[in-house]
Order: structure tokens, then sequence, then C-alpha cells
């Protein structure tokens, strides 16, 4: 029987999130490179190491979940949950308490947002 130690699954744990990092930052330089050109790779990595810790932190899990939470930051901007109402409604809203449910609701608004909004520059605090 094959047992692993506790070190051993931390290694496997951290040697997946740096793969799934990887995939991220190569995401977002196809598909953002004027972000990640005025980023930088060190910045632009930055960022999304930072978007996956705060989509962690609405509950968001699945890769697919956390890759529209880290499209939406550069798309929008760093704190984009903070300044873009319907984004804080959405990722703050007991009626959607499946996080699956609320990154689809999050990517079907966010889609639905003026041209001009998506920019990389957060949204107004009074839109």
């Amino acid at each position: 029987m094959l047992m692993l130690r506790k070190d051993q699954l931390a290694a496997m744990e951290q040697g997946m999130l740096e793969r799934y990092e990887h995939r991220l930052l190569t995401h977002v330089r196809e598909f953002f490179p004027k972000n990640v050109a005025m980023l930088g790779d060190d910045g632009a990595q930055a960022a999304v190491r930072y978007a996956i810790g705060r989509a962690q932190a609405y509950g968001l899990a699945a890769e697919q979940d956390i890759a529209i939470y880290v499209d939406l930051v550069f798309a929008f901007g760093r704190d984009f949950d903070g300044h873009c109402p319907w984004a804080r409604d959405i990722l703050n809203s007991p009626r959607i308490p499946n996080p699956r449910a609320r990154a689809d609701v999050l990517f079907h608004t966010a889609i639905q947002q003026p041209e001009e909004s998506a920019t990389g520059i957060a949204c107004p605090e009074s839109s």
C-alpha cells in the first residue's frame, strides 16, 4: 500500500498550484496582452496569484470559476470586486450560495457591461 507523508502531499499540492498559475498566466498573456505588457511578467504573475486568493476568499474553488475571476481582474482591474457594484452584489449575494452558479452569474453579467468598462480600469464606485 502506498503511503504519502504530509510533506509529500504538500509538495504535490504546491506543484499543482504552480502549474495552474502557469496555465492562467499563459491564458492572460493571450487574452489580455496589453495588461500583461503594462504589468510585466512579474506583475502579471503577482496579479494572477492575487486573483486566485481573492477568488478563493469568495468560495470559488473550481479551476474554471477561479479562471473567470482572474479574467475579470484583468478586464476590470485588480479590485473590481470592490469597485463594480454589480460584481460586489453577485459575489456577496446570499441568494446565490453555490460557487459555480455565482461564477456563472458573474461571467454573464460581466460580458453585458458596456465595452468602455472593460478597459482594465476598475469600475467607478457610482456605476
